[in-house]
């Protein structure tokens, strides 16, 4: 068996030296569309068509959704690996459109490192006739309440043996570093306004409260364990310095190593804004945005990718790449050197909805140096490094090293076991975290494109504009207001608009969900949501 893997794993390099062009299309495209969190459309709608083209089925607008796809590539009965794949930009970090998204974290590469692997592996399966299958989870919004929180309390990653990350990082090795959990919550503050400089006294101050809340916040700091990270932003601050303001904002985004211990954290910064509100008697009210799990490391799995990685070893980074990152003012240029794999696990302060995979799956994360170690994570020169040659080797190289993991796996089934040991001891009386949510709030959602708001009681609809349908006929598009379908119509090309008028007059505050149906399909997709250009009907 070793033997028959080893060369198989042989193949894999050979046949993955030539994934390169794939890589490229992939990452360069996702980073031309730079769309923020729940605004993916255009880079869902590539992605599902590419693994389509590459023979996975898909399954669109999964978890509550609409740019969230499940890709299945099925070679009879077998163990079932999962890859991630992300794909949203950051605000601000475009290195050619100053202001606009751009991809400081790479999640460009991450969806071309996935998009990658899983070609390679179904190359590869079919080639050996090697049992199994290989899901590809296309995760919206990890910068931004993400998406696979919510799939794995839906039950989505049931039936996965075992998950692959592929983030692009600044060392190459296997990540084997906790990340924190987080919780994100909006404190809202109600006091009264009054004139600010001839009757001051009248008012309460909304902002003072804030402020105080801030100060709390400081002196709280000290007596945290000192992974613990509070962030804040002040949202809202009034309307005029001469107004004692009635209503102030901030957001408040909590870390610690271990979701129990968090939760306490938040507890007590509740505690800071009741008190707060109480000096400055106004009423506060708070609203929970988000909460990530912390990661769960697995160090058999880890350990298997890494000789992996060994095997596969890092990118070759020709004279090109050294100048141009010299040129960028990273003198020493890019190390191409294999990073050791840590005796034990180390901490990263930052944080990802990955943790809350590692929850119900075994995973590990496979990175290849994209960059140089220098460079500071969301930023705009991050963001130009994404796009490079270096970066598109580095994925090349991963995709590799997580193909020969995933054939071990599938072939090696002692070795999955104990993959799938490792991981029950070592969630064995750990409770996660969850915060009840099964399904994300649809107010977080922008309205879907495509769709305009003709009067109270019908909609407009062009398909070609949706993105998702840009290249469908015969689509029917159904409306439903909670749970009941209120309108439908039939688009039989892209390019035309057509109405769909409404069984109910339409108000400010609702909230409707859109879905299609494409002739012959059984079931409907879910499209999108449509909700705040309702305000215009006030």
């Amino acid at each position: 068996m070793k033997k028959e893997i080893a060369k198989i794993k042989e193949r894999i390099i050979e046949l993955g030296a030539g994934n390169y062009d794939l890589v490229y299309e992939v990452g360069h495209a996702v980073w031309s569309y730079a769309e923020l969190a729940r605004n993916e459309y255009r880079s869902a709608y590539f992605l599902t068509r590419k693994l389509e083209s590459l023979g996975y089925t898909v399954e669109r607008g999964v978890g509550g959704f609409p740019t969230g796809f499940i890709a299945s590539f099925k070679n009879g009965d077998g163990p079932v690996i999962g890859l991630i794949c992300e794909y949203d930009a950051l605000p601000g970090l475009s290195p050619t459109h100053p202001g606009e998204p751009g991809h400081g974290c790479g999640h460009c590469l991450y969806a071309a490192g996935a998009v990658g692997s899983a070609a390679l592996l179904k190359k590869i399966m079919e080639e050996n006739d090697i049992r199994g299958t290989i899901k590809v989870f296309g995760t919206p919004a990890e910068e931004n309440l993400g998406a696979k929180q919510f799939y794995v309390r839906q039950g989505l990653l049931e039936g996965v043996d075992a998950i692959f990350s592929t983030h692009p990082h600044i060392f190459n090795g296997v990540f084997f570093s906790a990340h924190n959990a987080i919780i994100s919550k909006y404190y809202r503050f109600y006091g009264s306004p009054s004139h600010a400089g001839s009757m001051p006294e009248k008012g309460r101050s909304a902002l003072d409260a804030l402020e105080l809340m801030n100060i709390g916040i400081q002196f709280l700091r000290e007596h945290v364990t000192s992974d613990v990270r509070i962030h804040y932003l002040i949202t809202n601050s009034g309307e005029a310095p001469n107004i004692v303001p009635a209503f102030a904002e901030g957001v408040y985004l909590m870390r610690a190593q271990q979701a129990d211990a968090l939760a306490d954290v938040a507890r007590r910064v509740d505690l800071v804004a009741q008190g707060a509100a109480m000096m400055t008697e106004v009423r506060v009210e708070s609203e929970f945005q988000q909460q990530y799990a912390n990661v769960i490391l697995n160090r058999t799995f880890t350990e298997i990718a890494y000789k992996n990685v060994q095997l596969v070893g890092p990118a070759a980074y020709d004279e090109e790449d050294q100048r141009t990152a010299r040129e960028m003012g990273f003198a020493n240029g890019i190390d191409p050197a294999l990073s050791p794999l840590p005796p034990v696990q180390g901490f990263h302060g930052g944080a990802s909805d990955e943790g809350d995979i590692s929850w119900f799956v075994p995973m590990t994360r496979i990175c290849m140096r994209i960059s140089p170690a220098e460079t500071p994570n969301h930023s705009v020169i991050r963001a130009r490094q994404a796009d490079l040659p270096a970066a598109y080797k580095a994925v090349t190289q991963t995709c590799k090293a997580v193909a020969c993991t995933a054939v071990d796996l599938l072939l090696d089934l002692e070795l999955l076991k104990a993959v799938k040991e490792d991981y029950q001891k070592s969630v064995a009386g750990r409770e996660y975290p969850s915060d009840g949510m099964i399904y994300p709030k649809i107010s977080t959602f922008p309205d879907a494109p495509g769709f305009a708001l003709t009067d109270a009681r019908t909609l407009s609809v062009c398909l070609e504009k949706t993105v998702l349908l840009q290249d469908r006929r015969d689509v029917t598009v159904l409306v439903y207001k909670d749970d009941a379908m209120i309108g439908s119509v039939r688009a039989e090309t892209p390019e035309s608009t057509v109405q769909i008028p409404l069984e109910v007059e339409l108000k400010p505050g609702d909230v409707l969900t859109l879905r299609y149906r494409c002739s012959g399909d059984a079931e409907s997709t879910l499209l999108g949501y449509f909700q705040h250009a309702l305000a215009s009907l006030a």
